[in-house]
Formats: C-alpha cells, structure tokens, sequence
C-alpha cells in the first residue's frame, strides 16, 4: 500500500486495518474449518472450488472500488 501516494492516510489506514482484521478472521475461518471438516468432510475439489469463487469476488470487489 506504501506505493499507493495518491491514497489519503484515511483510506490507506482503512484498508491496512482491513487487510489485519480479514487476516484474523480468516485464522478464525481456517480454526473453524478444521472443526467442520471433522464433522462434516468436504470433498477437497468443493472446498477448492469454493476458495475460487470467494477469491473471484474479492477480486470483483477490488475493481469496482478501483483499488486493483
């Protein structure tokens, strides 16, 4: 983000923020698949294909908010 000069300090703070809180949210994510997979196995071509999706939206997400 450093290399992002044209981005106010609020909106840099923002996303360095967010980019913290999603890193934890998702170690809370991967603890509570863990969990699941013991109770429920997923196929790993689903779990993959899921990852795929979530990740094609954030990147979605991204563009229409100009940031990629």
């Amino acid at each position: 983000i450093s290399n992002w000069p044209f981005y106010p300090d609020s909106i840099k703070n923002m996303i360095t923020s967010t980019r913290d809180n999603t890193s934890k949210e998702m170690e809370d994510l991967e603890e509570y698949e863990k969990r699941m997979v013991y109770y429920f196995p997923i196929p790993l071509i689903e779990k993959e294909s899921f990852a795929n999706k979530y990740a094609a939206e954030q990147k979605k997400r991204l563009k229409e908010l100009g940031i990629i």
